[in-house]
């Protein structure tokens, strides 16, 4: 479907089917978190009058690179690859951005396990890029919550990563983001999380592997 500035945006059929696809490549935990990503981000739009279409593709599909059998900085970089080749292009931009708070590419925790040319591709894209609210929503979310809601000092801590004047800002930047929002929210941010169904998409995928 088209969405007028963001240009061609998957419906739920597609993301689903995406998701699926992925998944067959890489079963694993990914799934619940995208799907958990996806469903709080159309909750939140709605309610803060956004598109929730919108919040519900980007959040689904911004660790899609995952079901590809990607992880850390590739993941990001295999999605960004995979939603314009679909010519999915805000979707991809938000793949590709949202392990970065900053403008930096060292506000990433993960490896840098990409080629130069993408690090410096990565790096040239950081200097321009302008976060709206649709990829300050994804960021935000992909630091409070993993398979559940966890919030942001937990989430960190399970990162096991050596705090550093950088990672203080970054996590700052972050309290402040989330300030912001439960500011504009009825409720706290954890309640828009949907309810775990084992017998429903996704979960049902996870309990076939096992």
């Amino acid at each position: 479907m088209y969405k007028e500035g963001f240009g061609n945006i998957p419906n739920k059929d597609k993301v689903r089917n995406m998701l699926d696809e992925a998944f067959k490549k890489s079963p694993g935990e990914w799934i619940i978190h995208s799907h958990i990503i996806g469903k709080t981000s159309e909750k939140i739009a709605r309610e803060l009058g956004l598109d929730p279409e919108i919040a519900y593709a980007v959040g689904c599909l911004h660790d899609l690179g995952k079901g590809y059998g990607y992880r850390d900085m590739a993941h990001m970089m295999e999605g960004y690859r995979i939603l314009r080749f679909e010519a999915y292009f805000y979707p991809a931009r938000i793949a590709l951005g949202h392990g970065f708070v900053t403008g930096e590419i060292s506000s990433y925790h993960g490896k840098r396990n990409v080629s130069k040319r993408d690090e410096d591709f990565i790096i040239a894209y950081l200097k321009k890029r302008e976060i709206d609210e649709y990829e300050k929503l994804i960021i935000l979310l992909n630091n409070l919550i993993k398979g559940r809601y966890l919030g942001l000092d937990e989430r960190e801590a399970l990162r096991n990563i050596a705090k550093t004047p950088e990672r203080e800002e970054r996590l700052k930047i972050l309290k402040g983001w989330q300030d912001d929002l439960e500011a504009k929210l009825e409720n706290p941010i954890k309640t828009y999380l949907p309810r775990p169904r084992s017998y429903k998409f996704p979960y049902n995928l996870l309990r076939n592997e096992k």
